[in-house]
């Protein structure tokens, strides 16, 4: 149930779509800071559902920053 509350809360702060291929793993407040980490979902694009993608690995973790949220960094 949280988890659902949260993921509706993130679905404003992100474009729409980021969910269908990303899934919130943890938010945290750090150093005045306020971190969300999402994870990359092994989902095929739906315009790509025809072909035959192989995976090669993700890419290292990416610190984004953006607009503070209630005198808070994010």
């Amino acid at each position: 149930m949280e988890k659902d509350i949260l993921k509706e809360l993130v679905k404003f702060q992100f474009p729409s779509g980021v969910l269908d291929y990303f899934e919130l793993v943890s938010v945290k407040q750090e150093d005045g800071k306020l971190l969300l980490q999402l994870d990359e979902l092994p989902v095929k694009p739906i315009e790509r559902k025809d072909k035959n993608l192989e995976s090669k690995g993700f890419l290292p973790s990416v610190h984004l920053e953006d607009f503070p949220i209630r005198e808070h960094s994010v």
